[in-house]
């Protein structure tokens, strides 16, 4: 019982840090760069997505030259970073939300990969 009540208080923490963190903006230190995230963008820090496609696709499996999609970029945080590291490579980062495309080339800039 005293176990049950600890996970719901901080889970009900946990859920208030959210609303919180997710009204407002946001720079974040994520894939050894920092990112601009906005309310209702996907923010990479949250959701360790990113470091997993980008730790799967590490070690030459985008050969120079290449042309990648990033489909539903979010913060821009894997086409910056893999335009960040491959310099050879043409990246097309989309999204349907118009606030997560003006991150991403906020993001780009940023990095120097626009």
């Amino acid at each position: 019982m005293k176990r049950a009540l600890w996970r719901l208080l901080m889970r009900a923490r946990f859920v208030l840090w959210q609303h919180r963190r997710h009204d407002r903006l946001v720079i974040e230190r994520g894939l050894g760069l920092p990112l601009v995230v906005l309310p209702g963008v996907l923010n990479p820090a949250l959701f360790r997505s990113s470091g997993v496609v980008l730790e799967a696709l590490d070690g030459g499996a985008v050969p120079a030259g290449a042309t990648v999609l990033d489909l539903g970029t979010g913060s821009g945080a894997i086409a910056v970073s893999f335009a960040r590291d491959l310099p050879g490579a043409t990246f097309v980062a989309t999204d349907v939300s118009p606030e997560a495309l003006a991150m991403a080339r906020e993001n780009a800039e940023r990095a120097g990969v626009a």
